[in-house]
């Protein structure tokens, strides 16, 4: 009896190691549905790759709605893991419909080249878009409220981010190791640059803070080694640890007059940094050993 059950188990295996998640499929592409909305999904997730099995490839065109069972979705969502790991895909064209996308909804898709985000999108999820290895180019619409962490990170080809008035914040790691970027445009509506936004983005030589920023995280431009001046803007009154460490091309920083302390390594291995101007009527203060 035994050897039967493990006869039976062993021939289920490959039915449970891969679930599909979709309720529809219409004219190439899997949706999950809700009410009168329709959410652009994947297959099947394969549990033992701990991944979800790649289904599309080469250029896909997203409808602003569907007609299944003879009713008709609008479609809302790029769901989460929607096009991960789809490596042959070369192109989404995103509807106007669309208002979010999920979490890990284009992670490594290293065929993607370009992607345009609709101008209704107000989140973009987690990793969204991380390690999509030939993205060149990004603009982040002012409808964007919301940028999970690690959205662009490991985007090696990325080279130019232009980022609309609408988002208040750039989340941890959102652009970390995006080793090609060189122009960055932040809006006025930015207030906080998070922990490890930019870190590492070793091809980014100047960068323009907005006066809105009074909150610069711990290691936010860390080893933007191509980073040759900064200019922290008024309303900023201290600087994290390790914000800009191993930036080795740095050589002219200004510290605004409302900078009160500065935190530990905030200019460690520095090695080019000659000019400090610092606008503060009393130095700052120290916290930590070491800052340059």
């Amino acid at each position: 009896m035994k050897k039967l059950f493990s006869f039976i188990f062993l021939a289920l295996l490959p039915m449970v190691a891969s679930a599909t998640v979709y309720d529809a499929y219409v004219n190439g592409i899997y949706y999950n549905l809700s009410e009168n909305e329709a959410y652009v999904s994947y297959k099947e997730y394969d549990s033992y790759a701990n991944q979800c099995v790649p289904a599309y490839r080469g250029n896909v065109v997203v409808p602003a709605s569907i007609t299944y069972n003879g009713k008709t979705y609008s479609v809302t969502r790029i769901g989460g893991h929607a096009f991960a790991d789809c490596k042959d895909l070369k192109s989404v064209t995103i509807p106007e419909s669309v208002t979010s996308i999920g979490y890990d909804a284009f992670a490594n898709c290293s065929g993607l080249t370009a992607i345009t985000i609709p101008s209704r999108v107000t989140y973009i999820g987690e990793y969204a878009f991380f390690n999509c290895s030939n993205l060149a180019s990004i603009t982040i619409p002012g409808s964007v409220r919301t940028m999970g962490v690690f959205a662009f990170c490991d985007c090696s080809s990325l080279a130019t981010v232009t980022i609309l008035d609408g988002i208040s914040y750039i989340d941890e790691s959102t652009f970390k190791s995006c080793s090609s970027l060189t122009t960055v445009n932040l809006p006025s509506s930015i207030t906080r640059i998070c922990t490890e936004a930019f870190k590492d983005c070793s091809s980014l030589a100047s960068i323009t803070i907005p006066e809105s920023v009074t909150t610069i995280q711990n290691g936010a431009f860390r080893g933007c080694s191509a980073l040759t001046s900064v200019t922290i803007p008024e309303g900023v009154s201290e600087i994290a640890n390790q914000t800009f460490a191993d930036c080795s091309a740095l050589t002219t920083v200004a510290i605004p007059s409302t900078m009160t302390a500065l935190n530990s390594c905030v200019f460690q291995n520095c090695s080019s940094l000659s000019d400090i101007y610092c606008y503060a009527e009393n130095v700052p203060g120290t916290k930590g050993e070491r800052h340059i």
